[in-house]
């Protein structure tokens, strides 16, 4: 009976469900001190924050991580090759980032979760940055001469996911600086 229980326990839990549990802030916005003043301990190349206007687009076939649209969340992990193209894919929802060493080779190893959007490039990801078309074209070109750019998307809100992903592609920048472009993405936009 016991393990009966316990199997309904967790897939009743999803990776999902405990991230959310986990969470011990609300959802708010996040002010451009506030990201600065968490950030200060990680290696990153760009923090930018996420267009407000065009972030919803993350839920379309076109733009989002999973061919299942109907899952999204704040904590994802991109990362392209040279040339703008996919190589793998991260989200809280796969459950992934509940395992405590999946940076454990450079590069990460390819996520074989079902329903990655293949489709994806880096060039579209930049459509969701709030930056001017001159940063965008400089970071574009920069992505160009690195063996992988890694877009992190998170929330400070996210407590320990934000914090355990972050620290992981830290590190991957550090032990590799000439080899990867970091670039992190706030999604709680401060409205000032």
């Amino acid at each position: 009976m016991k393990f009966f229980s316990f199997l309904i326990l967790a897939s009743v839990l999803s990776s999902c469900t405990i991230i959310r549990i986990l969470q011990l802030s609300e959802p708010n916005e996040e002010s451009v001190q506030e990201v600065n003043k968490f950030l200060k301990h990680y290696n990153f190349d760009y923090s930018v924050f996420a267009d407000d206007s065009k972030y919803w687009m993350q839920k379309s076939k076109a733009y989002g991580i999973n061919d299942d649209t109907s899952k999204s969340s704040q904590v994802q992990l991109r990362i392209y090759h040279p040339d703008g193209s996919l190589y793998s894919a991260y989200s809280q929802c796969m459950g992934d980032f509940n395992d405590r060493n999946f940076v454990d080779s450079f590069p990460l190893k390819k996520n074989d979760y079902p329903y990655i959007n293949t489709q994806l490039n880096f060039k579209n990801e930049l459509e969701f940055l709030a930056l001017n078309s001159e940063t965008k074209d400089q970071i574009l070109r920069q992505s160009m001469h690195q063996k992988y750019t890694y877009v992190v998307y998170y929330a400070i809100w996210t407590s320990w996911a934000a914090k355990h992903v972050l620290k992981q592609v830290s590190k991957i920048k550090k032990k590799h600086p000439t080899e990867v472009l970091v670039l992190l993405v706030n999604v709680a936009r401060d409205k000032q």
